[in-house]
């Protein structure tokens, strides 16, 4: 099996996995809560929107996994310094993956400060201090590797 087909399989497999057991899925119930009821209920479209948005963020955090089972050589290969190869191959895995669980975290957090602010800390900040890394990383950290 080629290295692509190893990379889709494993995506989609943990996709659908991720799909299956998100906030709104039909296994949900097995990880979290009952979602937080909204305002008003959603749009026919707004529906379908959410649930496109689902997919998405299954199918990102799938490739997100794969990428962690799979990229880690190509990356040493192709980034001359181990610290900076590090920063990319993590940044890049947290980029993918964070969201199914971010926006499954919200889903049942609803308006709760406290809930909220455990949110921002732990995937909004941390996005920020991953591109900043990996900016560091692409810049002044390769520069430093030759």
């Amino acid at each position: 099996m080629s290295r692509t087909s190893k990379v889709v399989s494993v995506t989609l497999l943990l996709a659908i996995a991720a799909f299956l057991f998100g906030s709104h899925g039909p296994l949900g119930r097995t990880l979290w809560p009952a979602p937080v009821s909204l305002a008003s209920p959603p749009t026919a479209m707004q529906e379908k929107l959410f649930m496109l948005l689902d997919v998405v963020e299954a199918l990102a955090f799938g490739l997100g996994l794969a990428f962690v089972s799979f990229a880690w050589p190509a990356v040493k290969r192709i980034v001359p310094s181990t610290g900076c190869a590090a920063i990319m191959y993590v940044s890049t895995a947290w980029f993918l993956a964070n969201w199914w669980i971010h926006d499954n975290f919200h889903m049942v957090v609803g308006f709760n400060p406290g809930g909220l602010l455990a949110i921002e800390y732990a995937f909004h900040v941390t996005l920020m201090v991953a591109a900043a890394a990996l900016a560091y990383a692409l810049t002044i950290g390769q520069g430093r590797a030759h």
